[in-house]
C-alpha cells in the first residue's frame, strides 16, 4: 500500500511530534474519534504523519495526512493547497477528499491507492537487473506527464515531482496516479513562497529553484524529466549526485556537468522522446519543453512500440497497451474473413 508521504527514521524528532499528535487526536477529539475506525501508520516525517484508516462516514478507507506546529498563515496556505488539489479532476492524480483542523494540528483525507510507489518499484527490479519494459514505462510516463499538464493548465504546479511521489495502482488502472500536492501552490510562485526558500527535493529540484529563485510551470518540467529519465534507465539519474549532497555541491554539479545522453542508458527510446527529456533537463527554465510537449512525444512513443509490437506478433496481448494491441489483430482477422466472404459471394 502506498500513500504520499516523506519517509524518515523512526527517531526523527519531527516523527515523534507528528505521530504525538496522532495520539493526541485519537484520545482527545471526539469528532476525530467518531469520525474514523483504527489506524496504521504508513509514513512520517519531520511535519507530517500518514496513516490508513476507516471513515465512518463516507463507509471506506481513506489515508490522514496529519500535520502539525501550523501557524494560522501556514494553516492558510495548507486550505489553499487543498483547494487547489481538489480541482485537479483527473484519475492520473491521488485525490484529496477534505481538510480538518484543530488549532496547530491540522489533517486531510486522501485516496488510498493500493500499489508500490514508481521508486520502490525501481529499486526492487534494480536488484535483480531487471527493468519495467518499456510499453508499460511508457503508460506510465504518459499518466504522470498528463497529470502534470492537466496541473498546469489549472494554475497550479507540483513542486515536488519524483519517483517516490508516483504510485502505481495494482490493478494498472490507471498505469500511475501523482500523490502530493501538499505542498503544491498557485502558479504565482513569486507570492506563495517565500524569497530564498528551496521548493521540492533537492535531487529533484529544478536549478533555479536551488538558486533561490521563484519558480513556475519549467520546475515542473525538470522533476518530471528527472523522473522519467530514472524510469527510463531503470532508476539512474541524469547527474551523479550523491544522495547526502548539500545544496551548494547539488547546483555546482548541475551548474558544471552534464547530463548523461539517456539513449546511452535506455537505447529502445524512441529518439524525439529522448531528445525531449534531454531538453527538459536544460539549466535556463525557459530552454525547457512544456509538459503537454512531453506528453505529444510520449503518445508518438508508445504508437510507435505498440506498432512495432503488433508487427512482431499480431494479437498479442501484453500490459495495459496490449489490449490495442489484441483489438487490432482482431479487426484485421475480421476484416480479413468479411473479405474472403465478399469475395466468394462475388464468384458465386
Amino acid at each position: 500500500m502506498s500513500a504520499a508521504a516523506h519517509s524518515t527514521p523512526d527517531g526523527d524528532p519531527g516523527a515523534d511530534r507528528t505521530e504525538g499528535a496522532l495520539y493526541e487526536l485519537c484520545f482527545s477529539d471526539a469528532v476525530f474519534r467518531e469520525r474514523y475506525s483504527g489506524w496504521r501508520v504508513l509514513g512520517r516525517g519531520a511535519w507530517a504523519t500518514v496513516v490508513r484508516t476507516r471513515s465512518r462516514d463516507a463507509d471506506r478507507d481513506v489515508a490522514l495526512k496529519i500535520l502539525v506546529n501550523l501557524d494560522p498563515e501556514l494553516l492558510r496556505r495548507l486550505r489553499e493547497e487543498v483547494r487547489a488539489a481538489q480541482a485537479l479532476a483527473t484519475p492520473y492524480l491521488v485525490q484529496t477528499y477534505s481538510l480538518f483542523d484543530r488549532g496547530t494540528i491540522a489533517w486531510f483525507e486522501m485516496e488510498v491507492v493500493e500499489g508500490p510507489t514508481l521508486q520502490q518499484e525501481l529499486d526492487r527490479l534494480a536488484a535483480t537487473g531487471a527493468r519495467i519494459p518499456l510499453v508499460r514505462a511508457y503508460e506510465i510516463a504518459l499518466a504522470v506527464s498528463r497529470c502534470v499538464w492537466h496541473a498546469h493548465r489549472h494554475g497550479v504546479l507540483h513542486r515536488d515531482i519524483k519517483p517516490a511521489n508516483v504510485l502505481l495502482p495494482a490493478s494498472g488502472r490507471p498505469a500511475a496516479k501523482l500523490s502530493d500536492f501538499g505542498i503544491a501552490r498557485l502558479a504565482d510562485a513569486s507570492r506563495a513562497t517565500p524569497p530564498g526558500a528551496i521548493v521540492g527535493t533537492p535531487r529533484f529540484a529544478s536549478p533555479e529553484s536551488l538558486a533561490g529563485q521563484p519558480v513556475g510551470p519549467a520546475h515542473d518540467v525538470y522533476g518530471l524529466a528527472t523522473t522519467l529519465y530514472a524510469l527510463f534507465s531503470g532508476g539512474r539519474l541524469p547527474l551523479p549526485v550523491p544522495p547526502a549532497a548539500s545544496l551548494a555541491l547539488l547546483r555546482t554539479i548541475q551548474l558544471a556537468a552534464s547530463p548523461a545522453p539517456l539513449r546511452g542508458l535506455a537505447p529502445e527510446i524512441e529518439p524525439r522522446l529522448e531528445r525531449a527529456i534531454m531538453q527538459a533537463l536544460a539549466i535556463d527554465p525557459r530552454a525547457r519543453p512544456s509538459a503537454r510537449k512531453i506528453v505529444l512525444a510520449l503518445k508518438r512513443a508508445q504508437v510507435k512500440a505498440v506498432a512495432a509490437i503488433e508487427g512482431a506478433a499480431p494479437g498479442l496481448a501484453v500490459t495495459v497497451s496490449g489490449l490495442r494491441i489484441r483489438v487490432a489483430g482482431i479487426a484485421r482477422r475480421v476484416r480479413s474473413l468479411l473479405a474472403r466472404l465478399r469475395g466468394r459471394r462475388a464468384g458465386g
